[in-house]
Parts: structure tokens; sequence; C-alpha cells
């Protein structure tokens, strides 16, 4: 798979999800679909004795975000995030920046084009034209609107892995205190 083919094909979670996990990537672990959800509300419904547990599963409930396709959970606080488009984006981008750090695919793609090369000049008769001469563009408009974005992507991705492992050194010790 190209970089291109990824950006532009990998539109969906669902997606996104399964190339994770053919390469080998647990970032993507925690995302769960909204039948998840219903499935574990069901279960920690059936769970629950009667009595004060149905006030802590309502407040349970109650903190679950509505209207979302995909939730982030976090199992040591039994919580759930929505994800809209601009998490999906990031993951995205931090699965595409470890593909292309592993060497599932090549980024080089974009440096074959070679239409426009400066060492060629064109000679002008003296008063024919003054102008000089605009180079060709030597990618489209739409191609450099891409690799802008796939990078902007990428460096999401690090920011938010960056901000995952400082979480998760913070659960870790958090864990180890409170286990004392």
């Amino acid at each position: 798979m190209t970089r291109d083919e990824f950006i532009n094909d990998i539109t969906t979670w669902d997606e996104l999800i399964d190339v994770a996990s053919e390469h080998g990537y647990d970032d993507l672990d925690n995302i769960i679909d909204s039948e998840h959800i219903r499935d574990r509300i069901q279960f920690r419904a059936s769970d629950i004795d009667y009595g004060n547990d149905w006030e802590c599963f309502a407040n349970w409930v109650s903190d679950i975000p509505q209207g979302y396709d995909y939730y982030e959970y976090y199992e040591s606080y039994d919580e759930y995030n929505g994800l809209d488009d601009g998490n999906f984006d990031e993951y995205k981008g931090n699965i595409l920046d470890q593909m292309i750090e592993d060497g599932y695919m090549d980024c080089d793609e974009y440096e074959d084009h070679d239409e426009y090369e400066s060492d060629e000049l064109e000679i002008v008769p003296d008063g024919e034209d003054d102008k000089e001469p605009e180079p060709e563009e030597a990618f489209s408009v739409a191609s450099l609107i891409s690799m802008c974005h796939a990078d902007i992507v990428v460096i999401g991705a690090n920011v938010k892995r960056e901000e995952q492992r400082i979480k998760r050194e913070f659960d870790e010790s958090l864990q180890a205190v409170v286990g004392l």
C-alpha cells in the first residue's frame, strides 16, 4: 500500500482498525463502536444487585457521551470518550507514521516528478521577450495539498502519541502509588 492509497482509501474507523491490526499496532485496541457500548450497558445492567448499585449504574451510564459511532475506552477508569473526525485523522496519521517508520510503505513516491528541471535554460533572442519564462508546475495543486495534509496528520499523530505515552506513564505511576 502506498502513502496515497492509505490516505485516500482508509476512510472509516473499521478500515483503520483492520489495517492497524494487520500490521500489529495496538494503538486502536481501545477503540470500540457504539454496539460494544450497548452490550456493555446490558451486561452491567444484568450484573446489578438490587440496592444502591442502581444509582451507580445510572451515574455510569449518564457519563457515557451520546451520539458517537466510535469511542475510546479507558479500562483503568471505566470511561468512554466519543470520537469524531478530528480524532480519526489523529489516529490515522499515527498509524501512517508508524507504517512509514516500519517500512510498510514507500514514502519516496513524490520524488520521481522530474517535469521541471531548473538546469535547462531557454535562450531567447534579445528584444523578443524580457520576461523570464514561468516554470511548469512540478506537482499539481491537489498533490501539494495531499502531501501537506499527510504531513500535518503525521505531526498531529506524533503529538497524540506523545500525549498517550505521558498519560500511560502517569497512569502507571498512579497505580504504583495507589497500590501501596
